[in-house]
């Protein structure tokens, strides 16, 4: 027997449990569907970008003070830089600031779904076939043993989602993306308080260490995806910088791995390929909304899953579901996040290019710094 939704939300991570919570008082029979049970493990650095709660307070006010109250995050103040040509700079943060295993966040996002809307959640579906017919889309899982029917179809499955599949069916769109691999460690001699950035030498690539929640790290390595780019040459890659590196093989050298190293690509944003269609919106990584320079995703998907929960209200309230009506989300998503994803972008390239003028901007920052120290060093003595 068929179950029959009006919404259907393909992937529960940040967008698509953002994008149910949104839709709790549209009076649509909203479906939440993953491929996996929660908790689940996901490849990620960790670290919630600080804009991450401002949007999600845009949703759920009140979400954010469980978040207060929520056990399973670290906080941390600064963020330490290393530059290839040696040295380190220190950024404090003026807005609080966490980190949080995303096995532990997407499932606090996920309890907020379950307590707080109606939303049918369907764990462990994992999408096999997505067919068109008059009602607007048949889901069927690889089992067989689920079929549901939507009218309208929210893609929040990540960089290979199968709802973009669908988008491009007719399209050939290319898309710049980055892979990174992580594994979670403890007794890793690092600061606490503080995420770690290192720019690795004669790579397009950076390493992170990310303090967590009971004393453990993530660490990880992520780099553009160039010709010859193979996981397992990157597994070796990562290996060799937590032996070899001068700063990095004294972290490590105590520390014992805690889980698998996994890897995961990122499709970097920073171009406008179509990100909506004919009854159907894409929303998080499956956008592509993934900052070219971090390699954050989180606070984007957010509020992407919140636009898109707004866009599909509207759309139920005219039952128009074209395209042409649809595109309307693309505008809002590129006028929120295009032209910062584009500097992004833009500062990535020119630093890949001229890795000398990333150690060089370094030093111009440490100068600013220590000039900043001193002035407010004599404003107080006088």
């Amino acid at each position: 027997m068929r179950k029959k939704y009006d919404v259907t939300i393909v992937g529960a991570g940040p967008a698509g449990s953002s994008c149910a919570l949104a839709l709790r008082k549209s009076g649509l029979n909203v479906a939440l569907l993953d491929k996996s049970y929660f908790p689940r493990y996901k490849c990620c650095g960790d670290a919630i970008p600080t804009l991450s709660l401002r949007y999600l307070a845009e949703i759920r006010a009140e979400a954010v003070e469980d978040f207060e109250a929520f056990s399973a995050k670290h906080q941390i103040y600064s963020g330490l830089l290393y530059p290839s040509s040696g040295g380190s700079l220190q950024i404090d943060w003026q807005l609080k600031a966490y980190n949080s295993v995303r096995l532990d966040f997407d499932n606090f996002l996920l309890e907020q779904v379950k307590k707080h809307s109606s939303t049918n959640l369907h764990q462990g579906f994992a999408l096999k076939q997505i067919t068109r017919n008059g009602e607007g889309f048949l889901l069927k899982s690889k089992k067989g043993d689920e079929v549901l029917q939507t009218k309208f179809l929210v893609g929040c499955d990540g960089a290979n989602s199968i709802v973009l599949r669908l988008l491009r069916e007719n399209q050939s769109e290319e898309t710049d993306t980055a892979v990174a691999l992580s594994a979670i460690y403890q007794n890793v001699d690092a600061p606490q308080k503080a995420n770690e950035c290192y720019f690795i030498e004669k790579t397009t690539g950076y390493f992170w260490i990310i303090p967590v929640a009971n004393g453990f790290f993530n660490a990880g390595y992520g780099e553009l995806c160039e010709a010859g780019t193979q996981k397992q040459r990157l597994k070796q890659k990562f290996e060799d910088i937590i032996t070899t590196h001068p700063l990095i093989k004294e972290r490590f050298k105590t520390a014992k791995q805690a889980s698998k190293l996994r890897g995961h690509k990122l499709p970097l944003g920073g171009k406008r390929p179509a990100i909506s269609g004919e009854g159907f919106l894409l929303a998080g990584d499956a956008a592509n909304l993934i900052d070219p320079l971090s390699g954050h995703g989180i606070d984007k998907a957010i509020k992407s899953g919140r636009i898109a929960a707004e866009q599909i209200e509207g759309a139920f309230q005219k039952l128009d579901f074209s395209a042409d009506s649809l595109s309307q989300y693309d505008q809002k998503i590129y006028e929120s996040f295009l032209p910062e994803l584009k500097r992004s972008f833009r500062i990535m390239k020119f630093f890949h290019r001229f890795p000398k003028a990333t150690n060089l901007m370094f030093k111009l920052m440490r100068l600013a710094n220590a000039f900043k120290a001193k002035k407010q060093f004599h404003n107080t003595a006088a």
